[in-house]
């Protein structure tokens, strides 16, 4: 439940119980997974991005006995996002060089 309220009603009454805390970030683990992968069990980064950015609050509360999860998370989604730029601009401008020197020099082999 996005609930701030509600979240803390539970909260209040999983953190009683070391287990059942651990069941309950592992069924939020499991979520965080199934909904940042396709039906074929492949990572999607956006899935990722949009889902820890949509349950933010509520990831920070379930995981609040263990803030290194988050920032991991968010590392995590940093080093992808800046990975997936990266690549994709590099590719474009090798791509554009090459196609600069190809009218630059009249279509000629150099």
């Amino acid at each position: 439940n996005k609930s701030p309220t509600t979240l803390n009603k539970i909260m209040t009454i999983v953190k009683q119980d070391d287990n059942l805390l651990k069941a309950f970030q592992t069924v939020a683990k499991d979520d965080l997974l199934f909904k940042s992968t396709n039906n074929r069990g492949e990572f999607i980064f956006d899935k990722f991005a949009d889902y820890l950015k949509n349950n933010k609050q509520i990831l920070e509360r379930t995981f609040a006995d263990n803030p290194q999860y988050m920032k991991d998370m968010k590392m995590f989604r940093d080093a992808l996002e800046i990975s997936t730029r990266g690549s994709k601009g590099s590719t474009t401008g090798k791509m554009e060089s090459a196609l600069n020197n190809a009218f630059n020099s009249g279509g000629q082999s150099t």
